[in-house]
């Protein structure tokens, strides 16, 4: 399907030039493994699996040029022998603070599968909107899919008058009661279609439903399922459910074995994070029961809640995903634990050493929905502290990024924010750390935004001229090492190292160099014999001892 989609036709094979022949072998380890060898007559691909014959597939159309009007198309000769770093290669959509089409769903998936990503992080439901059909309570999707525009879709109305991709899309509006509002759900069977869509792209959609926070859409139906019988916003966060009230066991499990029925995936993600508890505090049913539990604090509450919930998923062949949050009143190790706070530097060293796996998802870089979101983090930035201890690297499960949506309304603001930042984290996700190299990664870049552009993506990407400095001490020689990255494909750099700014005829950068003693260093890029770039100026005393 994809190489047809490249081509704009059927391939097809000439009798007597070449063919592609596909062998299943044991001798392939892994299901996602492959080989795929091209000689001058034969392509020749081996997997053991069906998800390993799909991404040698997938490594043959990235050889085919993205926009190929010949009727003949020229491989290079070669042997590939290929298979993941990470089980988990994740992306997420959250289409709770803004909603987005099925069609859009299912393209998103195509690009994913493109690139080798292998999981669809769905978070359907929060504070600002339910959007999965639950048949047992139409009225989540009735009422709870709706609201009336609130904040975010007012600053994206705002913004939608320099820029019309932050436009509310008039597809998701619609007048209830003589009021506009905005919103939208899928019904089951089309969730159901989708899950069978990605799965012939070996892409596994994951739902989350998040709780006892983020649950305001739910409780503005059902206020009974909050400790205060309101739907509310805290000092920071919503009214969370009742840990103590039996009615929200009851509401939870009827939703997740909905859920459960629809997504065939093993994972499901319960959320757990940014739970505001000034109402359990305030009520006493939940005070009497953490006397009567020994339950010393409220995290520990939380903890309660979610374990509760996790036995019932357990119990139906389900592993659960939670936010690192979580971790706060203790977890059972059998929990996924996704790390997002990456101001909170010990959380992947206390997942690991509780035994629980982790899925990494740093803030800082891989929430696309910042506009400060940078390709060379993406690719490069070091996701785990220095002391994380490497002997349990392989609870490592992988690598996701997220996509959240408060001032995200259209399709194409998404694609701007997803590309080709989605190619970094493939790589990523999928290359072992030994063969990522930034440099081909920026040389092979062009080639692949050719290919997004063919197939209609609207990506956004500025080649920063900036200089990023990188300083090495070596502690022998009592110097530092200097060195800059940029999105350049081989700048011509200057610098100085007295203060003073570049000229073409001051030192020429030609990879790392070292200073002694006082440095300030002054650098930019030029072209045609001036600056390019603004000066990249860093200043370092240096007293040995």
């Amino acid at each position: 399907m994809y190489i047809s989609e490249q081509l704009g036709e059927k391939l097809s094979f000439s009798e007597g030039r070449t063919s592609l022949e596909i062998v299943k072998s044991s001798e392939i380890e892994g299901e996602e493994s492959y080989a795929l060898a091209i000689q001058e007559h034969k392509i020749t691909l081996k997997a053991s699996h069906n998800k390993g014959v799909f991404y040698g597939l997938i490594s043959l159309i990235q050889l085919i040029p993205p926009s190929n009007s010949a009727k003949e198309i020229r491989l290079p000769v070669l042997e590939i022998s290929d298979q993941p770093t990470y089980e988990w290669r994740g992306m997420h959509l959250d289409v709770s603070r803004h909603f987005f089409s099925m069609d859009y769903l299912k393209r998103y998936v195509d690009l994913l599968a493109l690139y080798k990503l292998n999981k669809l992080h769905l978070h359907l439901t929060d504070d600002q909107g339910w959007r999965i059909e639950i048949k047992k309570y139409p009225q989540l999707t009735e009422q709870g899919a709706w609201r009336t525009f609130n904040d975010q879709d007012s600053i994206c109305i705002a913004k939608s008058m320099e820029d019309p991709r932050f436009a509310l899309d008039p597809k998701h509006i619609q007048v209830i009661d003589d009021q506009l509002h905005y919103g939208g759900y899928y019904t089951q069977e089309e969730l159901k279609d989708l899950v069978a869509y990605a799965g012939t792209r070996h892409v596994e959609i994951i739902p989350e439903i998040d709780m006892p926070g983020h649950m305001m859409a739910a409780i503005s139906v059902f206020p009974e399922l909050a400790c205060n019988g309101e739907a509310a916003w805290g000092e920071v966060f919503s009214t969370p459910l009742c840990p103590v009230n039996e009615e929200v066991y009851t509401f939870v499990e009827n939703v997740l074995t909905e859920v459960s029925e629809i997504f065939p995936s093993k994972f499901i993600h319960i959320g757990a994070d940014e739970v505001g508890k000034s109402t359990w505090k305030e009520s006493a049913a939940c005070n009497e029961f953490m006397r009567e539990n020994g339950i010393e604090d409220y995290e520990k509450l939380q903890s309660y809640f979610v374990e509760r919930v996790t036995t019932f998923l357990q119990a139906r062949g389900k592993e659960v995903v939670v936010w690192d949050d979580a971790l706060a009143g203790g977890i059972d190790e059998s929990l996924n634990v996704m790390y997002w706070r990456n101001w909170v530097a010990e959380v992947p060293d206390n997942v690991v050493k509780n035994g629980n796996d982790l899925i990494l998802a740093p803030g800082d870089p891989f929430y696309f929905s910042s506009p400060n979101s940078k390709l060379f983090d993406i690719y490069n930035k070091k996701l785990v502290g220095a002391k994380f201890p490497e002997e349990l690297s392989h609870q490592i499960k992988g690598l996701q990024a997220c996509l959240w949506t408060e001032t995200i309304p259209s399709e194409d603001l998404a694609d701007a924010m997803l590309f080709p930042n989605v190619l970094a984290l493939a790589e990523r996700a999928w290359s072992p750390k030994s063969v990522q190299d930034w440099d081909s990664f920026k040389r092979r870049l062009p080639s692949q935004l050719d290919r997004l552009e063919s197939m209609g993506v609207k990506y956004e990407y500025k080649q920063s001229n900036a200089l990023i400095p990188f300083m090495n001490v070596d502690l022998e020689n009592k110097r530092i090492g200097v060195s800059f990255e940029t999105d350049l494909n081989d700048p011509i750099i200057y610098y100085t190292t007295d203060g003073s700014m570049p000229s073409a005829a001051s030192n020429q950068y030609k990879g790392e160099f070292f200073v002694n003693g006082n440095a300030s260093i002054v650098a930019a890029v030029f072209e045609e014999g001036r600056p390019k770039s603004r000066f990249c100026e860093s200043r370092w005393i240096i007293i040995w001892r």
